[in-house]
């Protein structure tokens, strides 16, 4: 599996189609060390009615990393046969001389803000404040940094891409401007007693919050970004050394240099609280946020569009088919015999989310407490990761169409339509002797509505796959007419109905929304029987507790998202002209979440004791 001997490389791997992959991770070697030094101070000045705070904070970061893609080479086979005859469909692998991806990072971190806590009257307080969160932009210092130093393009919503000019130069900071300066972030909160009584509470806030661009979000984009080149040759002998080339320019992790905005939040809240009794709370409130210039994908070079930007025609018939390739991409925008895709993070997204949150709290009294929450909420973004790595779901769509971002607008991948969460402790009253005294049960309980899910065709019906460093894009079939209300059938081995969604025309992408649909609830209960036993010492009281501890004692199997591909490739041959067939397991659920151990057991229980003292 050493593809490149006397380099120190990694070992290769190779992927047959329709059998197991051997070898190593094509991600690895790579690490990942942040070194951080904090210097900060605040101040607290009550004067008065009012309540000052004043802070400074100054941190120094090193950002040291190396992740090389490919780094020991890729094989791929088009199936048993090729890999028996060592006729690879291609090898990947970056060139010598030319596999050092480290990044190397260093900035500052600077803060400072100022809040005044205002006590109008008896009845009202006032929470107003300002933040100011700059960094400096930050520099390579012990490699070359190379990145697209183009222009600002039009991006999102229109059927037309401005190009170039497309060319890598070196630079010496991550953006061609310090995008952090304007991070200024003011804050409004009050408190109001509506009846004077002091069981009754109105409170509510608004605040605008930045994320400062860090290391996460940065490094990846420059990674892969030349001196670091990856080759390629196609078709290719199996075997040591292969004559790679490095073929056209391509990015496939870039992140756009002329950035000119920070991602930031706007959060927002309006609750009442009412004490009911001496010893129960109860709370009612809105919770809400809105999401401006999130990272997101997009394609610089993008295929020329033929059609809309809402329903963009991208690529044709692929007249030599390949292994999930059925369709060819139309010239791209820049139609260079050097360039190719060009991958791209930009602050371009958007995010919206909205909750009503009610709760009840009962404080110990009488030997029980217990707590209950309930959130009805929808969480609703463009994409809800920047890179795909951080997310199990499909790619978002905006990956192969930049024209019309909107297109992706959906339920984020995280979002929880209803979540309620109850726990509870009770003391049993028993007293005497040491052997009924001392007991205590209590119980958690979790039910949350399912994750949103998107359908996806599986294979390349648009041409993109290229964009996607070989891997399958997130493209979208259509909607059958008449399905769109409920497509769910709601069945471990039928979780939606495949018969529903048909393959959009070549080149397209399909009418289908993104997470438009649904996946499985989640219900767990957990259980705990305790006793309680004192050890009277001479100079100090210790105790002993036994728990028996149930997790899941219901057994109730969750279940995981089902197969979201409706089809699934296969080598081309007189069964399989296109390169794609129907998937057998598309809806289908395969797996469980929740209390798994060896063997995947749900329920677990375990027993313990503990010394207090």
């Amino acid at each position: 599996m050493d593809f490149f001997p006397g380099t120190g490389r990694e070992n290769g791997f190779v992927n047959v189609v329709g059998l197991s992959s051997i070898g190593a991770s094509v991600l690895l070697p790579s690490f990942e060390i942040q070194n951080k030094f904090n210097l900060h101070d605040d101040l607290v000045w009550t004067h008065g009615a009012h309540t000052l705070s004043f802070g400074m904070g100054l941190k120094r970061v090193q950002d040291n990393s190396n992740a090389p893609l490919f780094q020991g080479g890729q094989w791929t086979f088009s199936g048993l046969s090729s890999f028996l005859q060592g006729t690879a469909s291609v090898i990947q692998a970056p060139l010598i001389g030319q596999a050092d991806a480290g990044g190397y990072l260093r900035e500052l971190f600077f803060a400072t803000y100022f809040n005044d806590d205002w006590r109008v009257t008896s009845r009202l307080t006032l929470n107003l404040g300002l933040r100011w969160d700059p960094t400096t932009n930050p520099g390579e210092v012990n490699h070359q940094m190379e990145a697209l130093a183009t222009t600002p393009l039009t991006l999102g919503n229109s059927a037309q891409i401005n190009a170039g000019p497309f060319a890598f130069a070196p630079v010496a900071h991550a953006f061609a401007h310090n995008p952090s300066l304007r991070n200024f972030d003011p804050r409004v909160g009050f408190a109001f007693d509506p009846f004077n009584d002091h069981k009754t509470a109105v409170r509510g806030g608004f605040g605008l919050f930045h994320d400062v661009i860090q290391a996460r979000t940065i490094l990846p984009g420059y990674w892969l970004n030349p001196p670091y080149t990856i080759g390629a040759l196609s078709p290719a002998t199996f075997g040591p050394n292969p004559p790679l080339s490095s073929g056209p320019i391509s990015q496939a992790q870039g992140i756009a240099y002329q950035t000119n905005a920070t991602p930031y939040q706007m959060q927002y809240n309006l609750n009442v609280q009412r004490q009911l009794g001496g010893n129960t709370i109860v709370s009612v409130g809105y919770v809400g946020s809105r999401g401006y210039n999130l990272f997101l994908m997009n394609d610089l070079n993008p295929p020329v569009n033929t059609g809309t930007a809402q329903n963009p025609i991208l690529g044709v018939q692929n007249p030599n088919p390949k292994a999930g390739a059925a369709a060819k991409s139309n010239s791209r925008i820049c139609n260079c015999t050097n360039l190719f895709f060009l991958s791209n993070k930009a602050p371009v997204g958007q995010s919206n989310y909205n909750s009503l949150q009610a709760s009840v709290t009962h404080r110990f009294s009488r030997g029980l407490q217990f707590q209950t929450s309930y959130t009805w909420a929808k969480s609703l973004d463009n994409s809800s990761v920047t890179y795909a790595l951080e997310s199990t779901g499909a790619a978002p769509q905006n990956v192969e169409n930049p024209y019309y971002f909107n297109s992706d607008y959906g339920l984020s991948v995280f979002d929880r339509e209803h979540a309620v969460v109850a726990n509870a402790v009770y003391d049993f009253p028993f007293r005497g002797n040491k052997l009924v005294s001392g007991w205590q049960i209590s119980g958690i309980v979790t039910y949350q509505s399912g994750f949103p899910f998107t359908i996806v065709d599986g294979f390349d019906r648009t041409g993109l796959a290229a964009f996607a460093s070989g891997a399958t894009p997130g493209e979208r079939p259509n909607i059958v007419p008449g399905c769109s209300n409920n497509p769910i059938q709601g069945r471990v081995n039928q979780w939606y109905e495949p018969s529903c969604f048909a393959l959009q025309p070549v080149g397209t992408l399909g009418n289908l929304g993104r997470n438009t649909l649904t996946g499985p609830d989640f219900t767990n209960l957990d259980f705990a029987l305790m006793k309680t036993t004192p050890i009277r010492d001479v100079s100090e009281q210790f105790s002993v507790q036994f728990r028996a501890e149930v997790f899941d004692i219901l057994n109730r199997p969750n279940f995981s998202l089902p197969n979201q591909n409706l089809f699934a490739t296969c080598a081309v041959s007189s069964t399989c002209p296109f390169g794609y067939s129907p998937n057998t397991i598309a809806g289908q659920i395969i797996s469980t979440v929740g209390n798994e151990v060896v063997g995947g057991a749900q329920r677990v229980i375990q027993f313990g004791l503990k010394l207090l003292f």
